[in-house]
């Protein structure tokens, strides 16, 4: 019996633990120098595809996210705050479309940067950025390598309001009273 409670017990661990680990989106706040946008790094191992493809089907507050943009000194001292073990992560650049010419898949300017010495040098026709290469430096490595990780960012702007459900019908109704009101009146 007692085997069988430790079975059972490794069983449920390794489908806690297999796949991809993440932790909650942090919002990075403008009261501490932020853009306010949120960030999620997601460890396991993938490819730049598999990373953009989930990074993309993402969702946090309503918004769909994206592999993280770092546009900043300061931004990246912030995202290496939630990677505080420099994992190998990829990021939203690339110079695909143009050798090159990188840019951010958010349609960011790409007018920061943090290669580590010598990168990009296009070895093989890397075209995707990686980050935490030597420390929390950068390099263009090939979209098939595998890292250990993916960045995440959501910009979450300010939400509307959502209507309560039945608001549209409570002023159509009252419009309908309104006519109703001017035809009795003009009768």
């Amino acid at each position: 019996m007692g085997n069988c409670r430790n079975l059972a017990f490794v069983a449920a661990l390794a489908a806690l633990t297999s796949g991809a680990a993440q932790a909650a989106p942090v919002q990075w706040e403008t009261s501490a120098g932020g853009n306010d946008h949120w960030y999620e790094v997601v460890f396991g191992s993938f490819s730049w595809d598999t990373a953009n493809t989930a990074a993309t089907s993402s969702t946090h507050l309503g918004e769909t996210g994206y592999l993280a943009s770092i546009t900043s000194a300061l931004e990246q001292t912030f995202i290496n705050s939630l990677n505080p073990n420099n994992a190998r992560a990829w990021l939203g650049g690339t110079d695909a479309a143009i050798e090159g010419i990188w840019e951010w898949t958010s349609g960011e300017a790409f007018a920061y940067s943090n290669w580590y010495s010598g990168e990009p040098n296009n070895y093989y026709g890397e075209d995707h950025l990686v980050g935490w290469w030597v420390g929390d430096q950068w390099n263009d490595w090939d979209r098939s390598n595998l890292s250990s990780a993916y960045i995440v960012e959501y910009d979450v702007g300010v939400a509307p309001i959502p209507l309560p459900a039945g608001l549209p019908l409570v002023l159509g109704a009252l419009g309908l009273l309104g006519f109703a009101s001017r035809r009795r009146k003009a009768s």
